[in-house]
């Protein structure tokens, strides 16, 4: 399946993007939870409440904290198919509980209950879209000691020393300007594409993302350079 266009975000000062899966339907549409008349569900979420799982992504406790639906199976009468939005996090991004991602995939997951045997299968999975945080997606990369930091010796007027301890990057100068410029040059240098490998992108797609992604980097770091500059940490001699 290709992806075939994008959509942005119309608040002007978000750097999000969503790209959809054509022909599936809104990635936010959620299932209407269907109520049987014949206790499927009360069946359903006594059957999770014991279920250990099959080794899947998806625990029965987030099967239970989902709003889904469950509907009778026209091939298999007597079992139901529960179907529900779940979605899985991409492009390097971080997972935690109760907190957004800053990028992830969201996926229609269907699976095939049977109450007698008490079993649940894997049905299938439906792609619908891709949401992306730049932003959020920039900070994670440049967390802890991968941003840049500023100090100075106490005999230093206008000198400073810029280091990036990850990669074992220091500068020493007394230009701020030329301190942009090697900071800037440093992250452009950084290889982004493994965060959009594997997605259903084209290669148009994939560079404009990476594109956002890299200006978004180079944006926060040189935030956190002109910061550190105006105030750097004081270093003994």
């Amino acid at each position: 399946m290709t992806t075939t266009h994008a959509i942005s975000d119309n608040n002007p000062d978000s750097q999000s993007d969503l790209t959809l899966i054509p022909d599936v339907g809104s990635v936010d549409q959620q299932p209407t939870k269907m109520m049987t008349d014949d206790g499927a569900w009360e069946n359903f979420y006594h059957f999770l409440g014991e279920w250990e799982g099959e080794n899947w992504e998806v625990t029965p406790e987030k099967l239970l904290k989902r709003e889904g639906y469950l509907s009778p199976d026209p091939d298999q009468p007597g079992s139901y198919i529960y179907t529900v939005v779940r979605h899985r996090r991409i492009a390097g991004a971080t997972y935690t509980p109760g907190c957004p991602m800053s990028a992830y995939e969201t996926y229609i997951l269907r699976l095939l209950f049977d109450p007698v045997a008490k079993k649940l299968d894997f049905l299938s999975e439906e792609a619908r879209g891709y949401k992306f945080d730049f932003y959020a997606l920039a900070l994670e990369q440049l967390d802890g000691e991968s941003r840049p930091s500023v100090s100075r010796m106490a005999s230093w007027k206008k000198k400073r020393r810029i280091s990036i301890s990850t990669h074992c990057f220091q500068l020493e100068t007394s230009s701020l300007e030329e301190a942009c410029e090697k900071i800037e040059k440093f992250y452009r240098g950084w290889n982004l594409s493994f965060c959009f490998e594997g997605l259903e992108l084209t290669a148009e797609q994939k560079h404009q993302h990476e594109k956002s992604l890299s200006d978004t980097i180079v944006d926060q770091a040189l935030g956190y350079l002109k910061n550190g500059w105006a105030d750097p940490e004081l270093i003994e001699e």
